[in-house]
């Protein structure tokens, strides 16, 4: 219920801007800067503030009520707390005109550097009448002001106890700014309407009425997303919550070898490569008498049977690779927001997986030197010319055995000849198949040679764990505090032939979310922390 013409003016040096101009989260994950458009107040001898709204619906921004209020000579506030991290928030202002001696703003509560409007209930019905209101709690109300109870303003000139309990204000005027005195209830009924919720409140004043609402996401940016409230953040990525298929791996990661290097059979390569020996090509399977009684394995499975077939096939015309997997789940980046999860953008510390560091090697405990077999098919390679430059195309098929289980995101290092690194290539389009008696068979992927400005080839990796590959430790580290990492170790893969801590680049492995870079022996922060190697 407004007035026919309202006893001041609120206007702009320029009457197109109106209310909120900016919001803007600043990265820490509860907080909010907003700035609006100066106004000005006819006659200027009002009291000019800005009442504050925002809400997590857009259609309830204004409903909800003002949530702080700042005086008139401020033009942005910084609103902390309250914010549920990744979800999208609305904000308003509006600019409000207290007639002079009636709000008392340095007695308005304060919470994190920002007045807001007190409020509490009825305690009894009183009528249209009545000059003492009874409430719950006026403890926090100024001493002097004008409330509003429903749509009636009411000025008051004291606060009193009675009974060491029952707070009253002592009422100067009712039926305020052309406003009818009424009755009103303790469940929010003057006669006419029910107002919910029934709150007596301190009036807001005369607003200026824009309705213009900006929105504004709460997140990290700029900084690690960790919060005394919070800890460290924890997340899974959108796309699974898999853990790079580790049940697969279990499975099938001991199948036994296949049978090759008996007087009855030949090792493949050395046969293809001219080596004498000795025998004849070929193979046995099961016991020589049909019973079992020479100790020889029988009634080998579809599974194994096919495993072996297919790597003493990748023996021979695969070639050793090195695999990262991705990681899936882990300590949220510093650099991550809702619009840059994907593979495109790439952090200074995410390789384009949102996660701190982002990936892990695999050692295959198939092979002494840790690395996986890929068969990469005959692939053309293709130059492109663009307004850029030239754009090297080269994106083979591959395959592989069933273990390890691969995946989108994953990559890979291919060498060359002489052993050194020819490139690295990013695994795309995936494909498994299920074989006899739901047994998993023969990885299919695609592989897409990456640029080698790419961040991942920043990422360490040893190459070869042949000559007695071992474990080392790292020390302990931890963050303390609420919400800190508790105390924790890493583990390092390395070979006999790292005779010191500077022949060590690689990357650990996982342990509470998180890994680390090894660079010359060192290893890199992550999350506030590090730790030492222990050899």
């Amino acid at each position: 219920m407004a007035l026919c013409k309202l006893p001041v003016t609120l206007r702009t040096f320029d009457r197109s801007l109106n209310g909120l101009r900016t919001v803007t989260c600043l990265g820490d994950g509860y907080s909010v800067l907003l700035e609006w458009h100066k106004y000005y107040q006819s006659p200027n001898t009002w009291t000019l503030v800005y009442n504050l709204y925002w809400s997590s619906n857009h259609s309830d921004v204004f409903k909800e009520g003002v949530k702080f209020v700042v005086p008139g000579n401020q033009r942005t506030a910084t609103i902390q707390g309250g914010f549920k991290r990744g979800d999208i928030y609305y904000f308003a202002v509006q600019a409000s005109a207290h007639e002079p001696g009636t709000l008392l703003f340095d007695q308005l509560p304060q919470v994190n550097g920002l007045r807001m409007y007190p409020e509490t209930v009825l305690r009894e019905n009183i009528s249209a009448t009545d000059t003492i209101i009874p409430v719950q709690d006026a403890s926090l109300f100024p001493p002097s002001g004008i409330i509003l109870i429903g749509a009636e303003p009411i000025s008051y000139s004291a606060v009193d106890i009675v009974d060491n309990n029952l707070l009253l204000f002592s009422i100067d005027q009712r039926g305020q700014y052309g406003y009818q005195a009424r009755m009103h209830t303790v469940d929010g009924y003057d006669g006419y309407h029910y107002f919910d919720p029934p709150f007596v409140t301190l009036w807001k004043g005369f607003e200026d009425g824009n309705s213009v609402i900006g929105l504004e996401e709460i997140k990290f940016e700029l900084q690690y997303a960790r919060t005394n409230e919070d800890g460290y953040r924890e997340r899974k990525d959108v796309l699974t919550g898999s853990k790079n298929l580790d049940v697969v791996d279990a499975a099938n990661a001991n199948f036994p070898i296949y049978d090759q290097r008996g007087w009855v059979s030949t090792y493949l390569p050395d046969y293809l490569s001219g080596k004498c020996v000795g025998t004849y090509f070929g193979g046995e399977y099961g016991c020589a008498d049909g019973y079992g009684d020479d100790g020889a394995i029988r009634g080998l499975g579809v599974q194994d049977i096919m495993n072996q077939r297919e790597e003493y096939l990748l023996q021979t015309t695969g070639e050793p690779v090195v695999l990262f997997r991705r990681m899936w789940e882990g300590k949220q980046s510093r650099f991550y927001d809702s619009s840059r999860e994907n593979t495109i953008y790439r952090g200074l510390d995410t390789h384009g997986t949102s996660l701190v560091l982002g990936y892990e090697q695999y050692f295959s405990p198939r092979r002494s030197d840790g690395k996986i077999l890929v068969r990469f098919g005959p692939t053309k390679e293709d130059l492109k010319r663009d307004d850029p430059g030239i754009e090297n195309t080269f994106i083979p098929s591959c395959w592989t055995l069933v273990i390890p289980a691969i995946k989108d995101g994953d990559f890979i290092i291919r060498f060359n000849q002489d052993g050194t690194e020819e490139w690295r290539y990013e695994i795309i389009d995936v494909e498994r198949n299920r074989v006899l008696l739901q047994e998993s068979g023969q990885q299919k992927f695609t592989a897409v040679r990456v640029r080698k400005t790419d961040p991942i080839y920043q990422v360490r990796a040893i190459r070869d764990t042949s000559m007695f590959p071992r474990e080392v430790l790292t020390g302990i580290g931890y963050v303390p505090g609420p919400g800190g990492i508790p105390p924790h170790m890493h583990r390092i893969v390395v070979n006999e032939k790292v005779m010191t801590l500077s022949q060590i680049n690689q990357t650990t492995s996982v342990e509470q979310g998180h890994n680390h870079q090894v660079v010359s022996g060192v290893v890199q922060s992550m999350l506030g922390h590090t730790h030492q190697i222990v050899l």
